[in-house]
């Protein structure tokens, strides 16, 4: 049976909850840079979104308003990009961004303001100019209250002053492509808040909850869980820009934070990091990890526990629903490739591909139904749920007859040689059974006799000395047939996108001469 709440928690907008907190525990610090000397407490940060919502406003922003926001990562950023999304629709643009996709990303949602920096030359501003869009300049002023100034560049017609609702649009937010396609999903109030408040609940954070934010804000796994569930239950978040040790060193010794929620790849990036540099935290500071967006390693947990003596708790999900679909506790013991168990108010099927739902135990393809589904921005139903109503993840596994759900890889992954079906996560998991084997990532390229060949790509640890050729040898012992790769390339690192995800499709596009 499904995982339910003891006490589900009420769903409230983004301003509800911010001026909540701010009554309940107005001293308590809630927002940090990542070197800990900026803090904002409750009561500062309903005072300052509150007045930058005005402030919007004023300029011209309202419900119907459409803006891409493109900002480093930090505490400005995120109080930036509350205050608009109190108020309306903010769709997260990266500042490295090329023109060509910020551009379709205008056009297809109708933006029609750009808040960003002080009028740099990226693609946001470019785009901006070029259609004579509304820019508003962000720029950093201590003499003000809360330290920003806004400074719009043209005004917007036809300003709407309507109060954002539940179901209103809070963020856009375009998915990773990591299988080779990209869309936009739209995500309301009510959707951002479930998952935010599921989250938060499950793990029970509070007041004295400390994590810090490594996470871009152009992905929903920023917001959903790196940075506002400990906000929205009275604790505090540091933001960093992006991923770097030595801020991370310097934000546990100064800030003391108890957990982190990150991408399987960088929190392998930072364990190989705080080995190199033979780092570990105090006791409890950092004592808790959250990791999700990928397939989780069988060497993560351990390696957690050992180098930083911490738990590491799992979820299944996903951008285009809410709240999480299955959970896995720090203590909880289920066997090789499960995510979790199922949680309230989700439902998951496994289906054949003539539709039919399979016995539990029979692996198929994951369909959902009892939750919220976010809309993709101009995809029809029809294309993503089946005939009975289910919403189709895109994911291959099963159900057991406890409800802990087990994923066996993505449809549109799995790799055909010689007829052969072949889950490129299985190969991963084998090679990184190999002791010097670090992280590992395998995918396909195309091949005239046999329509598909496997590439893997390892990270082998500081000190190995054994090759590729060896490393093979070893995958031997538990690859067999046509999954042994054809080529084992060491590297230094695995591309991965911003959100520290690993791509497959641009991992064979990038490979596609070798």
């Amino acid at each position: 049976m499904p995982e339910a709440l003891t006490d589900q928690p009420v769903e409230m907008a983004i301003r509800d909850w911010i001026e909540e907190c701010a009554s309940t525990h107005p001293d308590a610090p809630a927002l940090l840079d990542i070197s800990g000397s900026t803090i904002v407490s409750f009561a500062e940060l309903a005072r300052q979104t509150g007045a930058l919502a005005e402030e919007f406003r004023e300029i011209g922003i309202g419900r119907k308003t459409r803006v891409a926001v493109c900002l480093v990562d930090g505490p400005e950023a995120l109080i930036i990009l509350l205050s608009l999304m109190s108020i309306t629709a903010v769709l997260p643009i990266h500042p490295t961004a090329a023109v060509e996709p910020v551009e379709a990303l205008v056009e297809k949602l109708g933006i029609s303001v750009v808040v960003g920096g002080q009028r740099p030359a990226s693609a946001a501003w470019k785009v901006a100019e070029a259609r004579r869009l509304v820019y508003v300049e962000v720029e950093s002023n201590p003499s003000r209250t809360g330290g920003i100034r806004l400074t719009p560049h043209r005004a917007v017609s036809a300003p709407s002053r309507d109060k954002a609702g539940l179901d209103d649009v809070a963020l856009y937010i375009t998915t990773s492509g990591t299988t080779g396609s990209s869309s936009i999903v739209a995500i309301t109030q009510r959707s951002l808040d479930r998952n935010v408040a599921t989250h938060g609940a499950l793990n029970g954070y509070g007041p004295g909850t400390r994590a810090v934010c490594v996470m871009s804000f152009v992905y929903a796994f920023a917001y959903v869980r790196a940075s506002l569930p400990m906000l929205r239950f009275g604790g505090a978040v540091a933001v960093a820009p992006g991923y770097r040790f030595a801020d991370i060193r310097q934000c546990c010794e100064k800030f003391r934070p108890t957990c982190m929620a990150a991408t399987p790849t960088i929190l392998q990036k930072l364990i190989a990091d705080a080995e190199a540099r033979r780092w570990q935290p105090e006791p409890v500071v950092l004592g808790r990890f959250h990791a999700t967006g990928e397939v989780i390693p069988d060497t993560l947990r351990p390696r957690l526990r050992d180098i930083f003596g911490a738990v590491l708790g799992t979820n299944y999900g996903m951008t285009e629903v809410s709240p999480q679909v299955a959970v896995c506790h720090p203590d909880d013991q289920f066997a090789f490739g499960a995510v979790g168990k199922v949680v309230s108010p989700w439902l998951v099927d496994t289906v054949g591909d003539d539709g039919a739902v399979l016995p539990a135990g029979s692996i198929g393809r994951i369909a959902l139904r009892g939750g919220y589904v976010n809309k993709i921005v101009g995809m029809g139903k029809e294309t993503r749920f089946d005939e009975s109503g289910r919403f189709l993840t895109g994911d291959r596994g099963y159900v057991d007859e406890t409800g802990v759900l087990y994923i066996a890889g993505r449809a549109d992954e799995v790799i055909n040689r010689g007829g052969e079906k072949i889950d490129p996560k299985v190969i991963e998991r084998a090679l990184e059974r190999d002791p010097d084997v670090i992280r590992a990532a395998a995918f396909g390229l195309p091949d005239t006799r046999l329509g598909q060949k496997i590439i893997a790509l390892v990270i082998l640890r500081e000190g190995a000395t054994r090759n590729a050729r060896e490393i093979r040898e070893s995958a031997g012992a538990w690859i067999t047939g046509w999954g042994m790769p054809e080529r084992i390339i060491v590297v230094s690192e695995i591309p991965s996108n911003a959100n520290g995800k690993v791509s497959r499709h641009e991992l064979a596009l990038r490979f596609a001469d070798e």
